[in-house]
């Protein structure tokens, strides 16, 4: 009895969310914008179902979505092999150039990959296409190079998460370095892709060749943190000089590998944007990569590292005070000091109230041994005096001796009364 009941209870439930998909979807087609949304949605039986009904009646009809988003609907593999069988059917043809399917766990098939590029191709535009399939599995080399024979370009490829093999990043590799239009590629948290050190090097030299990606996010793979592997991908991807947004966080780096990308990469490529958050880079790492910063780099992400030294406070005072450059700073979860130097805070405070060029500032989750309340008066003081307005969150605790929490947050700081949270 106890299961029946329990049955019954998820049946009425699985119901209820059929019926808000349905409510929703009918109020999301009678809107007639060209951003088709349906995310979050319950996108099963009588739901889909009547999403097919609606979307095959829009093309007959209206045909304006350019965009069509379908992110963590509950999807299978049979949902979606249905889905673009009805689409590719109609004779009329879509104006659609970005589709996203992200964190639905469909297994991508070369059967459903090649369904796929079928649908994207009946699009007329002749723009490139944007595709994200976040959270799905695409695994085989065979669904890769079943994805990647579409006639159309890319413009954004997002594989993150995806369960990337080794052969398929290989896969990947030629097809990068022969289409030209892609420009930004996402590659984050699919470790067993980088384990194999001629493979990564062979992707890193075809993004090189490429010459067109402007953003690479490779976050996650932490494989690809030896030193081998690691300095071949660099050597690889450094002649790509259209690159300007690189993500390695959480690739387990350390200092060594901020050693190299000084070397390797910075005196010929024209970054504007670093990531290296979580890769446990200490100070001594961190003053080097600062004093080799080139002036290119507008935006530089180093949260969740391992500054254990009142250096850190001198080494971003005195960079604040020369750089003209640097737009967006990121150093949240990463500042734990036993003691608090005075003087080291002070500098720092001098460098934000100086420095004309900084825009935000994210500096939350400081430890500091002592009380926390003078380090968040005292930058919150400095940012006030800022002649230029500064967005800005920042926050202290005393994680050694107590629980004492201290914030400040604002939008436009220079131009607000200061204020704990």
């Amino acid at each position: 009895m106890e299961m029946q009941s329990m049955q019954e209870k998820l049946k009425k439930i699985q119901n209820e969310e059929e019926e808000k998909s349905i409510t929703f979807i009918r109020s999301q087609f009678g809107k007639h914008s060209k951003i088709l949304d349906i995310s979050n949605k319950y996108l099963v039986k009588e739901a889909f179902e009547y999403f097919v009904v609606c979307l095959t009646s829009h093309f007959k009809n209206y045909n304006t979505y350019r965009s069509l988003v379908l992110e963590n609907c509950l999807l299978t593999n049979v949902v979606i092999s249905k889905l673009f069988t009805s689409l590719t059917k109609l004779k009329i043809r879509h104006f659609i150039t970005s589709f996203d399917v992200a964190n639905n766990q469909v297994e991508i098939s070369e059967k459903i990959a090649k369904k796929l590029v079928k649908f994207l191709e009946k699009s007329v535009k002749s723009k490139p296409i944007k595709l994200n399939l976040q959270g799905n599995i695409v695994s085989s080399p065979v669904a890769v190079n079943a994805i990647l024979s579409i006639t159309r370009d890319f413009k954004e490829l997002s594989l993150y998460d995806t369960r990337l093999s080794a052969e398929a990043l290989l896969a990947l590799s030629e097809f990068i370095a022969k289409n030209k239009s892609i420009l930004k590629l996402d590659l984050s948290y699919n470790p067993t892709a980088f384990t194999n050190a001629d493979i990564v090097q062979t992707f890193g030299i075809s993004v090189g060749i490429n010459n067109k990606i402007e953003s690479l996010n490779l976050s996650g793979n932490s494989t690809i943190h030896k030193d081998v592997i690691f300095i071949k991908f660099l050597s690889g991807i450094s002649t790509n000089t259209s690159l300007i947004e690189l993500n390695l966080g959480n690739l387990g780096l350390r200092d060594r590998a901020v050693e190299i990308i000084c070397k390797v990469l910075f005196p010929v490529m024209p970054l504007m944007e670093l990531d290296l958050q979580s890769n446990c880079i200490s100070c001594k790492a961190f003053d080097l990569l600062l004093s080799n910063l080139p002036d290119f780099i507008t935006s530089l992400d180093v949260s969740y590292n391992d500054f254990r030294s009142n250096s850190i406070l001198e080494s971003l005072g005195k960079h604040f005070k020369t750089n003209r450059t640097l737009r967006k700073l990121n150093i949240s979860y990463s500042i734990e000091l036993m003691s608090l130097d005075v003087n080291a805070l002070d500098n720092f405070c001098r460098g934000i109230t100086e420095n004309i060029s900084l825009s935000e500032l994210w500096c939350e989750g400081i430890k500091i041994g002592e009380d926390p309340d003078e380090f968040c008066s005292k930058v919150g003081e400095a940012i006030s005096n800022r002649k230029y307005s500064l967005t800005f969150k920042i926050s202290a605790v005393n994680c050694f001796s107590g629980s004492q929490d201290n914030s400040c947050i604002s939008k436009n700081s220079s131009k607000q009364p200061f204020k704990f949270a």
